[in-house]
């Protein structure tokens, strides 16, 4: 997991220059589009972007150097509440305070996978039980980031998953039982949800996965499912 971020940008113009446009609110405004509240001030707060950005002078060196600390807009990662299941894929989401991200960059990482670049969601494959790290950095064209940390469970136990749910030719219905590998379930149906029954019994493949079908689902106005593991 990243602490430290560190980047460096050489601009061609004198220091003494730069050092007035960044803390003139005036000038500072007009480079990014937006309101500044800022002054050589050690201590004074510093505002940007609408609110987006703030935090405070830490050290002036004038004319040569500004030294601030920065807080960005506020960001989420929204992870499942209960365990994931171990082998099969994992999504996640991240919910940012600035809803406009058509132009946003979103770059993922989670523990053991490469970074990546996606949109507000965003899938891994789980290859040990345990916790899983990830991060999210949200980055616009006009200069603003917002970070996020989570973490997801991951384990053989967790409840299996039933997805993908359809109905097929001739009425009967379909939908994929997601597990852990090589472990027998049972799909058990009712139409109270009281009285629930069993109509088939499956041993989930290496890829934790198998499809079901249900032609007497044409029969019933209505007709729930769920999958227990087999004793």
């Amino acid at each position: 997991m990243r602490s430290i971020i560190s980047q460096s940008v050489v601009l061609p113009a004198p220091a003494e220059r730069l050092f007035a446009m960044y803390i003139d609110p005036a000038n500072h405004a007009a480079i990014t589009g937006a309101p500044v509240a800022i002054s050589a001030e050690p201590g004074a707060p510093f505002q940007a972007f609408n609110g987006a950005l703030t935090g405070a002078i830490l050290q002036i060196i004038p004319r040569r150097l500004v030294i601030q600390s920065w807080r960005s807009t506020n960001a989420t990662i929204i992870a499942p509440a209960a365990p994931a299941l171990l082998g099969q894929p994992v999504t996640i989401s991240v919910s940012v305070a600035d809803t406009n991200l058509s132009t946003a960059r979103i770059v993922w990482e989670a523990n053991g996978k490469e970074p990546a670049f996606g949109g507000q969601n965003y899938t891994f494959s789980s290859t040990r039980s345990g916790s899983y790290w990830v991060e999210a950095e949200v980055q616009w064209p006009d200069g603003r980031r917002a970070f996020a940390m989570g973490s997801v469970s991951v384990g053989t136990s967790a409840p299996p998953q039933l997805t993908d749910l359809q109905r097929v030719s001739g009425g009967g219905f379909s939908f994929t039982l997601a597990g852990t590998p090589l472990v027998t379930y049972i799909i058990q149906v009712s139409t109270d949800l009281t009285a629930w029954n069993p109509i088939v019994t499956n041993t989930l493949p290496a890829n934790g996965e198998i499809t079901v079908s249900d032609p007497q689902a044409v029969s019933f106005a209505q007709r729930y499912y769920r999958a227990v593991q087999a004793p």
